[in-house]
């Protein structure tokens, strides 16, 4: 139509990529051993050859993204890798000495990723590796190399990271998106909260400090109910305020990845008239 003329090209163009990817700078995806870094995401994202980390396999899209975000866990954000890495401070401290002694398993009662992983199941965070300075510097490295990437018109590359919220092993993630090139000061983890009321406060000050965001919350599927639940995180009914807030800060929903979906079925959800 002639008003669909009028509009700017890219108003009408069809943009194509990721949107839920992590690195070793994700606790989850390090321990099963995965080693690649924020520059190995960009590179493989834009149609480069890389080596994959935990197989060796090169690896190359036939077609390169127009944009991605790279959303590492915000809980013990970008520790995993310095904890290994000789040239780092944090490799040097008892705990860093316990990751790098291949004598140690993982399945061992006493090392040190269950230590990591014990703390994020129970939300008892380990004090060392969430001060201010460690949290600020280690998004600031993310930040940086974030916007070394990016190609304006060319491949954009979103400041973005996953609130990981798991109460009573319902996982709430939610992936967080910030439109500006500078993002906020430091990340908000489950770690600060588990409620995804106090997630929509951090989003909604983040925008009044200017930097615009929404969220997506990640596939239901090991959710139990609890992504779409009608109660509010403090057991009360949601209401209309409750809604609308979370259309305003949440406007999305991962449907599909390849551990998981968000469709369900009625045997499942026999209140979801959306089911099936």
């Amino acid at each position: 139509t002639a008003q669909d003329d009028a509009k700017k090209p890219w108003e009408r163009q069809v943009y194509f990529g990721e949107q839920h990817l992590h690195t070793s700078a994700s606790p989850d995806a390090f321990v099963i051993g995965v080693r690649g870094t924020w520059e190995d995401a960009y590179n493989w994202a834009m149609g480069n050859e890389i080596t994959l980390s935990t197989t060796g396999a090169k690896i190359k899209k036939s077609t390169p993204y127009d944009f991605v975000a790279i959303t590492d866990h915000a809980e013990y954000f970008g520790v995993m890798p310095r904890l290994v890495d000789p040239k780092d401070p944090l490799s040097r401290t008892e705990f860093g000495k316990k990751m790098q002694d291949k004598s140690i398993k993982p399945t061992d009662p006493g090392s040190p990723i269950n230590a990591i992983l014990g703390s994020l199941i129970t939300s008892t965070p380990m004090k060392e590796f969430v001060t201010p300075e460690l949290l600020q510097d280690n998004w600031k490295r993310y930040v940086d190399t974030a916007n070394k990437f990016n190609k304006p018109g060319k491949f954009t590359t979103l400041i973005a990271f996953e609130w990981s919220s798991q109460p009573n092993s319902k996982n709430l993630h939610h992936n967080v998106f910030f439109r500006d090139d500078e993002g906020p000061d430091r990340v908000f983890s489950a770690l600060d909260s588990e409620h995804r009321e106090d997630l929509w406060s951090y989003q909604e000050h983040q925008r009044k400090l200017g930097h615009e965001n929404f969220s997506i919350p990640h596939n239901s599927n090991v959710s139990n109910g609890g992504m779409f639940a009608v109660h509010k995180s403090n057991g009360e009914p949601i209401d209309a305020a409750w809604a609308e807030r979370s259309a305003r800060n949440s406007p999305a929903v991962e449907i599909i990845q390849t551990k998981g979906a968000s469709e369900t079925n009625p045997a499942l959800a026999p209140s979801d008239e959306f089911a099936n």
